[in-house]
Order: structure tokens, then sequence, then C-alpha cells
């Protein structure tokens, strides 16, 4: 068998128990095309091989391109899915998973099922199925079926070619597991279906949104919702003839249970219902019926769908986890939240940064944190800020800065050294000194990135009550950061007293963690909680639109 270092083995393990279970383990004679057939294999491994290679030349980017040259080299150009029999049954099965691909979220037309069907029916004439064929046409067969499955394949292991550009800022770890051999493996050991039962992401986040899809299209196909009539804002105890639009909108996606009731008396059950809309869409949940919330309500649903699909696409960016412990930022929920086996521990608010200063999507580990942490001005800053200093020989003073030249030396400045810093002719940093004053607040803490990211406190705490929290300059503030600290101290064995202790000194001191843990910053604009309630926000960067664009394309390679 031909493995890759790049194989992922849990994968592998799996795959095997999953042969085990169906009798595959047996040993593994030579597939019948390579035993002696009527079929001129020579001459069919000649055409695969110059097909793959002109669809190589014309088509150099394209990841199918690529994988069908590497497959079929180490093929030798010998067809992978006919043998002397005709098709092979794990063909078919490639076929029914194709057409079912919708369930995945995927667009089954993407991988030309009913061509290959229709392409891979044999006349009444032929009775010994394809071996009245052309060698070219056996080959252009057989590459077809290759194309689709890798296709599929890489469409679910890495998300779809055609959003690569959504994907190149989502700085995150894919999944290593490699089509070609994937394939050899299933064809060796004849265990398509389990191979390509494995190719989904199995993280509860998908997999929710999976279900989610399947709730919605049901809905979809039966009429969905109907729009809810504008009007003045609706509060409790009073009456309005769209009280009936909005429990039926409220009841037919699971914010109200029970029966229908009739009248237009705005109640409280109907006000619990409009709050929990309120909670899954991020909005405000006061229980009245204003604009942003006959917004959100009105919507179509596939348009919801079609969001679902957007973030059923990132998933497939990332790495099949389960049962970590890592620390998750939604940048758009505005919410960070810390989770150990696909479960909530714990979450708060946090402030992300603003449109033109977006915070960048990636993952890291925390592996510091520092107490009463000084601030460094960064330089984009520093240039705005020099004038001032040049022009108030006391603002460093009443600002709480200090200088350091590039040995990180304490430095006397005057209006001269400003004058020169000024103008660039010597080198200096600034920094502002731990306090109420500093915009770190009272904790940092530290991950490497390429972005000089952080968490950290904020003076600024009255920011939390809003909806829509992108105000800084890319820096993640969190609500709760002594929250977080004491939580990571605790699986470092700090004691309550000790960390206590360290709370209260309000010096500056960098603690290193024994225990690093994961962090990751995503954008998902769709997502089931725990609770099984599906919620939705804004796409705050343009990050779904974008995304939209990219699919919309037409598919982007095909040999013919």
């Amino acid at each position: 068998m031909l493995f890759s270092k790049q194989m992922s083995a849990v994968w592998l393990i799996l795959l095997g128990a999953l042969l085990l279970a169906e009798g595959c383990l047996s040993p593994i004679s030579a597939p019948v095309f390579y035993q002696q057939t009527a079929l001129p294999r020579e001459q069919i491994a000649t055409q695969i091989l110059k097909i793959v290679s002109e669809g190589l030349d014309s088509h150099p980017q394209s990841r199918e391109a690529r994988l069908l040259q590497k497959f079929y080299v180490v093929q030798n150009g010998l067809p992978a899915w006919i043998d002397k029999h005709g098709l092979s049954l794990a063909a078919w099965q490639l076929i029914g998973v194709l057409e079912d691909s919708g369930r995945e979220g995927l667009p089954p037309h993407r991988y030309e099922p009913e061509y290959l069907r229709g392409l891979l029916q044999p006349t009444k004439e032929e009775n010994e199925a394809y071996l009245g064929w052309p060698s070219a046409q056996v080959a252009r067969v057989d590459i077809a079926l290759s194309r689709a499955f890798f296709r599929y394949a890489g469409d679910n292991l890495w998300g779809q070619e055609r959003s690569w550009r959504s994907r190149s800022d989502w700085h995150r770890f894919p999944r290593d597991i490699a089509p070609t051999q994937l394939l050899s493996l299933a064809l060796e050991l004849d265990a398509m279906p389990s191979a390509l039962r494995e190719l989904p992401n199995v993280s509860q986040g998908y997999l929710r949104l999976r279900q989610a899809l399947h709730r919605y299209r049901e809905l979809a196909a039966i009429g969905g919702w109907e729009r809810i009539n504008p009007g003045a804002t609706l509060h409790l105890g009073e009456t309005d003839p769209r009280v009936p639009q909005l429990r039926k909108r409220l009841w037919l996606d699971g914010d109200l249970y029970g029966d229908l009731v009739q009248g237009d008396l705005y109640d409280v059950e109907l006000q619990q219902g409009l709050q929990c809309f309120q909670r899954r869409h991020g909005l405000t949940a006061d229980g009245t019926l204003g604009p942003l919330s006959l917004q959100a309500l009105n919507v179509p649903i596939e348009q919801r769908i079609a969001q679902i699909l957007r973030n059923m696409e990132r998933w497939r960016w990332e790495e099949s986890r389960s049962g970590h412990t890592e620390i998750r930022v939604n940048l758009a929920a505005f919410s960070l939240e810390v989770t150990g086996g696909e479960q909530s521990l714990f979450s708060m608010p946090v402030i992300i940064g603003r449109q033109e200063r977006a915070t960048p999507l990636f993952s890291s580990q925390i592996e510091s944190l520092i107490l009463s942490p000084y601030w460094y001005v960064p330089p984009t800053l520093l240039r705005e800020t020099l004038p001032r200093i040049t022009a108030d020989p006391s603002y460093l003073r009443r600002n709480h800065y200090e200088v350091l030249d590039p040995a990180g030396n304490l430095l006397e400045v005057g209006r001269n050294f400003s004058r020169r810093w000024q103008h660039g002719e010597v080198e200096a940093s600034l920094r502002q000194q731990p306090g109420p004053w500093n915009p770190m607040g009272d904790i940092k803490f530290l991950l490497p990135n390429s972005w000089s990211i952080y968490l950290h406190d904020t003076p600024k705490k009255q920011l939390f009550s809003r909806t829509q929290r992108a105000f800084s300059s890319g820096c993640i503030r969190l609500s709760q950061p002594h929250k977080l600290a004491r939580w990571l101290l605790e699986r470092d064995s700090w004691g309550q007293s000790q960390i206590d202790k360290l709370f209260d000194s309000g010096s500056s001191r960098m603690i290193e963690l024994e225990n690093s843990l994961n962090l990751s910053i995503g954008y998902w604009t769709a997502w089931v909680d725990d609770a099984g309630r599906l919620n939705f926000r804004d796409d705050i960067y343009g990050r779904d639109l974008q995304l939209a664009r990219e699919l919309r394309q037409n598919p982007e390679y095909f040999f013919n």
C-alpha cells in the first residue's frame, strides 16, 4: 500500500476499523484489470497519461489537474475504475455519493453525476461493457471518474477551489489527508464507501450546521416564512394586526412553541419568543419589535440557507478537532469562548478591530500573560503623537509616558531631543506606564503571530454594552480578562490564594504558562450553540459577501 507521510494517522486507524467491520482486510490480490484482459491496456495507459499531461499544461494552477497527474503517474497510466468486466462497483458507489453531495452543503452539479451516469451506461449491443469502446473513450471515462473523486475529496478536505481568495487570509491548519493516496487506498482495499464517508469534517460545528441546513431546506420546501408588514415599534401589551404574522414567523423558526393562538395582543409568551430570536441574531433582547428586529425577521429563508452554506464552507478550511480544550474567538459574534470536549466552559463579549483595521484570522497558542502591562505605542500612533510631545514639554509626564532608547534604557527627553526624534534623526520608542489610563488595562495575554495581535483588558468597559463592538486597532479586548487569567493559572495548579495575591500586588510581571492553550480566531456568521439554537450574525467585515461572489463563479476546470 502507498502511504503518505502527510496522511492523517487518525484517519488511517479509523479506516482500518471500518474495513474490519466490512470484512475487507483479506489478502489483497491484484485488481482484475491487471490480470489478463481484452482491453488494450498499453494504449489506454498512453491515452490517459497524454490527456492528464495536456490538462496540466492547459491549467497549471488547477488543483484537480495536479492531482490527476500525480495519481496516474503512480498508476503508470492504468485505469482505476474499469476492468475486463466493465465499470467497477466503486465507480457506482462514487456516483451515488456525488448525487447526494447536497447533504454536505455542496452543489451536486459541480461533480456532474448525471453526466457520469449517462456516460457510463453500456449500450445493448455492448454485452461485455466497454470492451467495444476505443481506448481514448475508456481513458476519458476513467479520468472523469477520478476527476470527480478528487473534486469531491478536495472540496470536503480543504473547501471549494473557487473560494481560495477567502481562504488565503484564513491562517489556520487544514486537514492533512492526501487525496491521491486516499483514492489508491480505497481502490486497493475495495473500501470506497468507507473512504467517502470520512471526507466531510467531523467537528461538532460542521455537523450541527449540516443538521440546521436540512431543517431549513425542509422549511423552504413548504414555502418558508412570510414577510412581516412594516409598522410602529411594538411593545408588550399592545395590539397590532401584525401579531399573527410575528407569531407564525417565530413558531416556524422554533422560537415559539405550542399551538398558534389567535388574536392581535402582543403578550408575554410572544415577547419571550421574540427575545429568543433577538439573542440568536445578536440583537438587544428587549422584546420589542423595532426596525432592527423586523429587518432580521424578514430576511428570506433562502438567504439564511446561503449563509449556512458559506459557514459550512469555512468549516472545510479547518482541521477536524474534537475533544480538545481551546479558546475560540468568533469575530462576527464579538465573543470569546473556552471549550472543552466540544462543550462551552465559559464565554465573554469581546471588542475586535475596526473594519479598516480588521482583526486577522489565525491559530496560535496563549503562552504567557503580563499583569499590569506597559503599553508600547505602535509606530503608526507614534508618528501622530510626536508633534504633541514636541509642542508640549509636559505631555509625556501628564499622560504617564516613558521614552526608551533602542537598548531599552529610559531617556530624559527635552524639546531639542523631541524635535530630532520627530524628524527621524534619533531612534526611540514610547511606552505608557501601567495604570487606569493604560489601554492594556490590568492584563495582557501573549500569543505568537505575525500581526502583533494579543488579547488584553481595557479601561473602556462601557463599550461592552454595545451589540456591535468593532472599535480596536486589531487586538482583541476582553470583558472578563481576570476570569480568563484565573482559569489559565488554575490549569497550571496555582491556588486561589496565590492568584489573589498576584492580582493584588499591582506590580508588572510576566508569567510563562506551563500549559499553553490553543487559540483560534475565526469568522462565523452562522453556528449552532450547545443548546441546539441556530445563531446568525451580521457580516461585519464583508467576508460572507466576498465568499458568496467566489462560490457563484462557474466551475473552474473540467476535462472535455
